[in-house]
C-alpha cells in the first residue's frame, strides 16, 4: 500500500523488494558524479554518518543504491560532473525523486523495520526534496519508521548554497531550482552533517565578507567531495578518514568521529530534527598554502606563518555567519559583511585574542583538538534514536561489510529501483562528486596501506591509483570477484606505497571532480 501511494506521487508502479527480509534498509543516494554508487563510499556512509540508526557501522542492512543521473549540466570542466546523459540540475533531481519514492515506499511495505534514507550533496537534495512528498502519503507509523541522515546538504535550510539564493527562484540556462530548503515540519525527522566551512552545506550568510566567500569557495574545493572517501578516485595515500589528505585535516578516524558525535557541534530545531557542524581544524582558506609547501618542501618554513595568521583568520571569517541563528528557519544571503548585531568592540577583543594566539602557535605549533570520546554517547539525545554506537567500537571496524536486499554485495547488475538509466550511460557516465583533496603522504601522517576492499567497484582494466579523468566506476555487472580484486588491490598498494611521497595534483584540480 505504501509502495503504490509513493508511486502516486510520480505515477508509475511501485518497486517490488524481496518479501520476508528482516534487517533494515538503507536507501543509498549517491551524490553529484557517481551515478553509479560506489560499494566502498556506501560502507564510509555507513561507518562514518549513521551511528545513532538502525544502519549504523556495526549493523547489518539491506542496501537499495539508486542508479540517476547525478550530473549537473553544463559543469564538464568538473571531472566526471557532466560525462554522457548529462542532465541539467533539475532534471537529475527529479529522476532521482522518482526512485527514492518508489524505493522508499516499497521498503516501508516490504517489512516492519525502520529504512534509513542517506544521501550526500545531490543526493541530499533528492532526499529534501522528496520528503515532502512523502509526508503527504505516509502514515505517522511509516514516518516514525524512517530515518533520515543528510551530508553536504545543498538545501540545508541555514547554510545550504540553493537557500542562501533562495530569492533567485530559478537560475536561467542552469535549470537550477532555489529557495527549496528541506523541510522541517514533515513529522519525518532527519539529521543534518555538515562540514564547517564547507561552501555547499555551509555557505555563508553574509557576502559582504570577501574573506568568508573565498573560504567557502576553498572549503567546497578541499572538503566537500571527500566526505565519503577513500574510494576508488582517492589518490594512492594510506588513509581511512574523510579529508585524509586535505592539509591539516582530522589525522584519524578516532579524531573525526569524536568532533563528529560531540554533543557541542549538534543543535536541534522545535521539530526534533539534528544539526551538526563537524569543525574544521584548518580554515579551507590556508589549505592551499599548505598543500603548495608540501610539494615544494617547505613546510617548515609556510606551516608557522599559517598558524601566526589563522586565528585572526578565523575571527574575521566567523563574521561572515551566524552561528546563533535557529537551525531549521530559512536564511537566505545578505550583503551586509556581518550580522547588524555584531559588537564591534567584541570583535576587536577577539582578534587582540587571536593575535596573542597566533604568535603562541607559530612559536609552539599546533594539534587537532580531540573531544572526549565518552561524550559521544550524550549526541543520542539528539540523533533520531537513542542508541549510539561507541567511537573506539566504530573504528575498530572500518570496512563493515554492506549486504544488500538481494545480493552479497553492492555489485549486483542494478539496484532495485524502478527505471534505470541506460546501461550504456551507466558505463560510460558513472561520475563522482566524492572527490578526494590531494597532498603528499607526509602530510597525512598516516602509514597505514589501503584496504583491499577500497577497489571493489573497479573495473579490471582500469589504472585504480590514477583518480585522474576517464577513471570512471564500472557497471555493477562488470565488477570483480571480490578475491581477485583483493589480489589486484595487493599490487596496487605496494605501487601505492612506493610512491606514497610523491606529489600529487592539487587538490583545486581535484575538486573539478
Amino acid at each position: 500500500m505504501v509502495g503504490v501511494a509513493a508511486a502516486a506521487i510520480i505515477g508509475i508502479g511501485p518497486v517490488v523488494l524481496p518479501v520476508g527480509a528482516e534487517a533494515a534498509t538503507l536507501v543509498f543516494v549517491p551524490p553529484t558524479g557517481m551515478s553509479v554508487p560506489l560499494p566502498r563510499s556506501m560502507t564510509n556512509a555507513q561507518n562514518y554518518y549513521l551511528d545513532g540508526t538502525a544502519c549504523a557501522g556495526d549493523r547489518t542492512c539491506d542496501v537499495v543504491p539508486i542508479s540517476y543521473p547525478a550530473s549537473f549540466w553544463p559543469l564538464s570542466f568538473l571531472q566526471r560532473w557532466c560525462a554522457a546523459d548529462c542532465q541539467k540540475w533539475d532534471v537529475s533531481v527529479q529522476d532521482g525523486m522518482t526512485k527514492l519514492a518508489f524505493a522508499t515506499g516499497a521498503a516501508l511495505a516490504a517489512s516492519d523495520d525502520d529504512v534509513v534514507l542517506y544521501g550526500h550533496s545531490q543526493g541530499a537534495a533528492v532526499i529534501s526534496n522528496t520528503m515532502a512528498a512523502l509526508a503527504t502519503t505516509l502514515t505517522d507509523d511509516e514516518k516514525a519508521r524512517l530515518q533520515v541522515v543528510l551530508t553536504g546538504n545543498i538545501d540545508n535550510p541555514a547554510g545550504g548554497l540553493w537557500s542562501r539564493l533562495g530569492f533567485l527562484g530559478q537560475i536561467p540556462i542552469l535549470d537550477v531550482t532555489t529557495g527549496l530548503p528541506t523541510p522541517t515540519d514533515t513529522g519525518i525527522k532527519f539529521t543534518s552533517i555538515i562540514m564547517q566551512y564547507d561552501g555547499v552545506g555551509d555557505a555563508p550568510k553574509y557576502w559582504g565578507n570577501p574573506l568568508a566567500v573565498l573560504n567557502a569557495v576553498t572549503g567546497f574545493m578541499y572538503l566537500h567531495g571527500s566526505t565519503l572517501s577513500p574510494d576508488k578516485y582517492s589518490p594512492p595515500l594510506p588513509c581511512e578518514v574523510p579529508n585524509c589528505h586535505t592539509p591539516g585535516y582530522y589525522p584519524s578516524v578516532e579524531e573525526f568521529l569524536a568532533a563528529l558525535y560531540d554533543p557541542a557541534n549538534a543543535k536541534q530545531d522545535s521539530y526534533g530534527n539534528t544539526y551538526i557542524v563537524v569543525p574544521t581544524p584548518t580554515l579551507p582558506i590556508v589549505m592551499p598554502l599548505l598543500e603548495l609547501a608540501s610539494k615544494t618542501h617547505t613546510t617548515a618554513l609556510v606551516q608557522p606563518i599559517v598558524n601566526l595568521i589563522s586565528p585572526a583568520l578565523r575571527v574575521l571569517i566567523d563574521l561572515g555567519y551566524d552561528r546563533d541563528e535557529a537551525p531549521g528557519v530559512y536564511a537566505p544571503l545578505s550583503i551586509l559583511p556581518f550580522s547588524p548585531r555584531t559588537n564591534p568592540l567584541a570583535v576587536l577583543e577577539d582578534l587582540a585574542h587571536a593575535v596573542v594566539q597566533g604568535f603562541h602557535d607559530a612559536v609552539h605549533g599546533i594539534s587537532v583538538s580531540t573531544p572526549n570520546a565518552d561524550r559521544t554517547a550524550e549526541v543520542a539525545a539528539l540523533l533520531p534514536t537513542r542508541e549510539v554506537t561507541d567511537v573506539e567500537a566504530l573504528t575498530e571496524q572500518p570496512e563493515t561489510s554492506i549486504e544488500p536486499t538481494s545480493s552479497t554485495g553492492p555489485s549486483e547488475t542494478a539496484p532495485p529501483v524502478a527505471d534505470e538509466p541506460d546501461s550504456e550511460a551507466m558505463e560510460e557516465a558513472p561520475v563522482d562528486d566524492d572527490t578526494p583533496d590531494q597532498t603528499t603522504a607526509s602530510s597525512t601522517g598516516k602509514t597505514d596501506e589501503p584496504d583491499a576492499d577500497d577497489e571493489l567497484e573497479a573495473d579490471e582494466s582500469e589504472d585504480t591509483t590514477n583518480p585522474g579523468v576517464g577513471d570512471d566506476a564500472a557497471p555493477a555487472s562488470e565488477q570483480p570477484a571480490a578475491d581477485d580484486a583483493a589480489d589486484d588491490e595487493t599490487s596496487t598498494a605496494t605501487d601505492r606505497d612506493s610512491d606514497a611521497g610523491r606529489d600529487t595534483t592539487t587538490s583545486a584540480d581535484a575538486a573539478a571532480a
